[in-house]
């Protein structure tokens, strides 16, 4: 039942000696002579490595070990296989000091022979074409079989034994497309019967009485902000604005998965919540992720709750964290707390009056806060794109949403409830989020493009220079676009297990401690810390794990990543397809390869240009859809002009021209 990526990242990083689950593997690898004992470990030699391929744009080696990257051409090769490798380095010509790595694939460790692929006629043969490469291949099915299925059907087959697996619908439909990313990813929407029987017997309601230990706070007005269709409440709040006391309850779902018991190996395996516009994919069974764990309103709820204490000056004075019960008095939207905060007519009707004066106490503490983390921190908010679906998930709606004052006043609430649980790690080995400074060559080709739009480049350090950027930005009026290129030219937040800063947020150390329905870090998290208040020694054994499940957890993050940022480009590109001919607005976003994002219609749908003239980086143009690729997800323009008046803005044209749909 185990994950087979988090065993092979625990392998590349060492291997106790007292093991006995990795008997096969281990014989492989020192078959091979690629493992050496080091104190009570088994490491790889030097040279040896264990990396997953991925395939997304020309496909890459990652090093499960170190998380380095070898670009490789591999034929044989499909995104998750795991390989063993040698990395022998080589000396360029007529360089001294410099060499490069040449990769040699020793073994492949883990393969499979399952593959997602639809069906075409070439050359008077049925064949699959592979969805992931684009490439034909071979069925060892019957042709009298797959001359039963239609044309561009979209099949999950077993190429070594001939065997259709499953068969979703033809390539056209667009109702197929969630089940065929999360085959493409190997995710299962579905949890064992073993985990959703495990889940169901905590029962439905929380007894307080079998907690005599756990500090009661149900008489205190906790509660939820949440988007409008929340299902999962992590986090509850409540502001004593008289003493000035925080209280972020946060759902206590370490006293319900236990380590290593079947929840627990089915949550570490998914790592997060996956999130579409139109559901969620949840970690955790619905019993716990939507009900027993879910801190929602008129019932009991078990809580890991920080307690943290103000001077007049909004400067934190002390904390506590404890096991806590409360019961929320209200499930908040997001949308129902901004009204109330920025007063609008009727709005405090729709907030329960015993509610009012924490939301508004704390409203007050979240200014001062955010206004004094602004001084060193990023703040980046350049709007989501939302995607409103249909029931046969076709696009309905595109909408940008950008932060609002509810939503800041819980940023900041949770952002003070994660530094200060990651102050309580008190530097040891741990779960941690750092963020790094912008690379040295990104960020001198970021600052030389602004410089080239003509932006002053001055401050005394990295942040104090986007900030006098934003500045001039926000006057020339174009902050958004602006803000796009400061975040694409960001390092990547990831998990490590040794203490570092977070660049972005200006924070000396940081973790995330206040979603554990949704994130197995902020589970694991939360276990440690009780191991450290209980069981010293249970809690070094837990942080002698976290090297290997910060780096399996960064791997788990960016394809889920990847999988919902695939998913609503499959759909733009679907709704693109209809809007051929279309000319619209749109902003060049990388003058090098030719991309712009639409500022209408599409908004916020990448353009691949085709006939590009020069431009520059920001430049509005108006283009036209000419062509989609559904396959790749690709929507392709045409220039036709500078932004022009207002009053000659773009229009709809005749559909000409049909999508091409592969």
């Amino acid at each position: 039942m185990e994950n087979e990526l988090e065993i092979y990242t625990q392998l590349a990083l060492g291997l106790g000696l007292e093991s006995r689950r990795f008997n096969k593997l281990f014989k492989t690898l020192d078959g091979m002579g690629a493992l050496e004992p080091v104190k009570d470990k088994y490491v790889l030699k030097k040279g040896f490595s264990i990396a997953v391929y991925e395939q997304r744009f020309k496909g890459v080696l990652r090093d499960l070990g170190s998380d380095e990257c070898f670009k490789i051409q591999a034929k044989t090769l499909s995104s998750g296989d795991i390989v063993l490798i040698k990395n022998e380095k080589r000396a360029k010509k007529h360089t001294k000091n410099k060499a490069k790595s040449k990769i040699k694939i020793l073994s492949v460790l883990k393969k499979s022979s399952l593959k997602l692929c639809y069906l075409e006629k070439f050359k008077g043969q049925i064949v699959g074409v592979l969805l992931e490469t684009n490439k034909r291949i071979h069925l060892n099915i019957k042709q009298k079989s797959l001359a039963q299925l239609p044309r561009h059907c979209v099949i999950y087959v077993d190429v070594f034994k001939g065997e259709i697996k499953e068969i979703l619908g033809v390539l056209e439909d667009e109702s197929i497309d969630l089940p065929v990313f999360l085959l493409s990813k190997g995710v299962n929407e579905d949890f064992s019967t073993e985990a959703i029987e495990f889940a169901k017997s905590f029962g439905r309601e929380v007894d307080s009485s079998l907690y005599p230990n756990r500090k009661n706070l149900c008489h205190l007005p906790f509660c939820t902000i949440d988007p409008i269709d929340a299902k999962d409440f992590d986090d509850a709040v409540y502001y004593d604005a008289k003493k000035r006391i925080l209280y972020v309850a946060i759902a206590d779902v370490s006293e319900y998965v236990s380590e290593n018991s079947i929840l627990d190996i089915e949550a570490k395996a998914r790592g997060f919540s996956i999130y579409f516009p139109h559901k969620c994919i949840p970690m955790l069974p619905h019993n716990l992720s939507e009900n027993l764990c879910s801190l929602r309103p008129g019932v009991e709820r078990l809580a890991y709750v920080w307690e943290i204490c103000f001077d007049s000056k909004y400067n934190i004075k002390q904390s506590y964290l404890f096991e806590g019960i409360i019961n929320s008095h209200a499930a908040l939207s997001y949308d129902v707390v901004d009204e109330f905060l920025r007063s609008k007519p009727g709005s405090t009707k729709k907030i329960p009056k015993e509610l009012q004066a924490s939301l508004k106490g704390l409203y007050k503490l979240a200014i001062n806060v955010r206004t004094r983390r602004s001084n060193e921190a990023l703040m980046l908010d350049v709007g989501d794109v939302s995607l409103e679906l249909n029931e046969d998930t076709s696009i309905r709606a595109i909408k940008i949403k950008h932060q609002n004052e509810a939503q800041k006043l819980i940023e900041e609430a949770m952002l003070l409830a994660n530094v200060q649980a990651a102050k309580m790690l008190d530097s040891e080995m741990g779960i941690y989020r750092v963020h790094a400074n912008m690379d040295y060559l990104k960020k001198q080709q970021l600052f030389s493009n602004l410089g080239e739009l003509g932006f002053e480049i001055k401050g005394r350090d990295d942040s104090q220079i986007i900030k006098h950027i934003q500045e001039e930005a926000s006057r020339r009026g174009c902050l958004d676009e602006v803000n796009f290129m400061l975040v694409r030219a960001q390092s990547k937040a990831i998990y490590s297990a040794n203490v570092d800063s977070h660049f972005g947020l200006s924070f000396k150390e940081y973790t995330h401690f206040t979603s554990p329905i949704r994130r197995y870090s902020d589970l694991f998290l939360h276990r440690l810390l009780k191991a450290r208040a209980r069981y010293k020694k249970h809690a070094n054994y837990l942080a002698n794990e976290a090297n290997a499940l910060c780096r399996y957890l960064n791997i788990q993050e960016k394809n889920i990543s990847y999988l919902e940022m695939d998913f609503c480009d499959r759909k733009m590109a679907r709704y693109a397809s209809g809007c051929i001919g279309l000319e619209i607005l749109a902003i060049v976003i990388d003058d090098a390869s030719m991309i712009a994002s639409a500022c209408e219609k599409l908004v916020g749908a990448r353009l691949f240009m085709r006939d590009m003239p020069e431009v520059r980086l920001l430049d509005r143009i108006y283009v036209r859809i000419v062509e989609v690729n559904i396959l790749r997800s690709q929507i392709f323009a045409e220039f036709i002009g500078w932004e022009y008046p207002k009053a000659t803005k773009a229009k709809s044209m005749s559909k000409t021209k049909k999508a091409k749909n592969v």
